[in-house]
């Protein structure tokens, strides 16, 4: 059974500050709060999961549900095996790689942490270019939606606003990928990076391209959920890939994020409600000053949670070896008894 926005509500809400009904809105932003912190503290059940995307080119972007890449596994006509994610520093270590971009500077397709808080999935590019936006759903055309960057001098757009509010258009028909040039609504200014967007509460999903007035040209950068509303990607890199129109399958092994609860059919992502009982009751203490008694309530809900996940997977005779030399690469001198 996967509970629910619902479940959890109904389940915690009595002891909530001095106890409030289900459809409080204080219940659900201390439920939110206490998956936020619960989420940080472990790799409880169910926030592990497996998931398989296509690649194009030399780098993606995570779903806006995932945190983390934790392992990988890369496979294409020359690498069969699991590969390695490395750290934002990995190109500047000290005898390390060096800055990687090509096809040609690294043996093995691994990946490459780009860093968190990206507004958008895949960059513009070194050549500023207007922006548009299309909708799925008819009712959220001419709604606006907020973007702040800067231009090719690296100068804040429109500071004194800041940003400016970009008109979302309906796709032709309401068929996406179809547009009609007539009717498309680019931003005034150009952009050549993207620092931050607020979108309004949608009725479909909103996509932003870079635009190139001059023939319709589109660069894809974003498509936001619906319930979305001030976005942010992780990025990785490929390495061992240039960047050209190729598409490869890589298995992740990765660790979701707290997405805010809004409907009450919202699957929750730590599935102990007892715990997230604790972990309210935790927070409710926290904010009436007494921090012992709060860490110990969420040190409860914690053990909680270790046990859950103790009893859900079985014991197993995994070994895992994350280093750069292997078990064949000991000295010789073991096997001669020293």
């Amino acid at each position: 059974m996967l509970y629910t926005k619902l479940d959890a509500a109904e389940f915690c809400a009595k002891y909530i500050a001095d106890g409030r009904s289900a459809t409080d809105d204080l219940v659900t932003s201390t439920l939110d709060e206490a998956q936020m912190i619960l989420i940080n503290e472990g790799d409880w059940k169910n926030l592990i999961q497996k998931i398989v995307i296509k690649v194009n080119n030399n780098s993606f972007s995570l779903p806006r549900n995932v945190e983390t890449v934790l392992k990988v596994y890369h496979a294409d006509d020359y690498h069969l095996s699991p590969s390695r994610v490395w750290s934002m520093g990995y190109e500047l270590l000290d005898g390390g790689p060096g800055p990687i971009g090509g096809a040609n500077d690294h043996e093995w397709v691994d990946l490459i942490d780009l860093g968190d808080g990206w507004p958008i999935m895949f960059p513009i590019g070194g050549t500023k270019r207007v922006l548009v936006a299309f909708s799925t759903h008819e009712d959220d055309q001419n709604q606006t939606m907020l973007i702040r960057g800067r231009d090719d001098k690296h100068m804040d757009i429109s500071p004194a606003t800041p940003g400016e509010d970009l008109t979302i258009r309906q796709w032709k028909g309401g068929n996406e990928g179809r547009i009609a040039a007539d009717s498309v609504k680019p931003s005034i200014n150009e952009f050549i990076e993207i620092d931050f967007i607020q979108k309004p509460v949608t009725k479909g999903y909103v996509s932003l391209f870079a635009y190139q007035p001059s023939d319709h040209a589109m660069w894809f950068l974003g498509k936001y959920h619906p319930k979305e509303t001030q976005p942010s990607f992780r990025r990785y890199k490929l390495t061992g890939r240039s960047c050209v129109t190729t598409e490869d399958s890589i298995t992740l092994l990765v660790k979701l994020r707290h997405v805010p609860l809004i409907d009450d059919t919202d699957v929750l992502v730590i599935q102990n409600l007892p715990a997230l009982r604790l972990m309210c009751q935790s927070i409710h203490i926290r904010n009436m000053g007494d921090t012992a008694d709060a860490l110990a309530k969420q040190g409860d809900a914690m053990r909680m949670l270790d046990q859950q996940l103790k009893s859900s997977h079985p014991e197993n005779t995994e070994f895992d070896v994350t280093m750069s030399t292997s078990f064949g690469d000991l000295p010789t001198a073991y096997s001669e008894g020293y």
